[in-house]
């Protein structure tokens, strides 16, 4: 706290005013980079619209909010959520998850009527396990092409695990 402090070029006191601990500190970082991140669902297309193929148009369509902030950015909140893993900082992007798929449950799932083999909230993990993989490979090789083939891909491989046959 007090090498943040010194950073800010504020007093010790001050920063401990507003945030009596680290964690809630941190719990404001991660609150911060989150802000923004919250893209709403992309709505159907049509009312049969089968998850495989909405989830593919959606990936196409979320990868630029994603990706918009510099590279240094990307890496920033790489390093904020990795941090919150090692030190056991992470309720706060363990919230935002949860709140995400639940208003992805909610808004597209539910009232689209897929059936899936998995649970909805696996499905949401997976989905977003694949994105964080595939951002990783983004910030190591930009690579647009090959991105957009890689988010189509990777859209069929989860639907084909998690879609429930018709």
């Amino acid at each position: 706290m007090r090498v943040i402090a010194d950073e800010a070029g504020i007093a010790l006191s001050t920063l401990q005013h507003v945030f009596r601990t680290r964690e809630e500190l941190f719990g404001a970082v991660v609150e911060e980079l989150l802000r923004g991140h919250g893209h709403p669902p992309v709505p159907l297309r049509a009312s049969d619209q089968r998850f495989a193929d909405w989830l593919a148009e959606t990936l196409q369509e979320l990868w630029p909010h994603l990706v918009r902030q510099n590279t240094e950015s990307q890496l920033g909140r790489l390093e904020v959520t990795l941090y919150a893993v090692r030190t056991g900082l992470s309720r706060e992007l363990v919230r935002w998850q949860h709140e995400r798929v639940r208003v992805w449950k909610e808004k597209t799932a539910v009232p689209a009527g897929w059936h899936f083999r998995l649970p909805v909230e696996q499905v949401a993990r997976l989905v977003m396990a694949v994105l964080d993989g595939l951002l990783l490979q983004y910030l190591t090789e930009p690579d647009p092409e090959r991105l957009a083939a890689d988010l189509r891909q990777a859209a069929y491989a989860v639907a084909a695990v998690a879609e429930a046959p018709a």
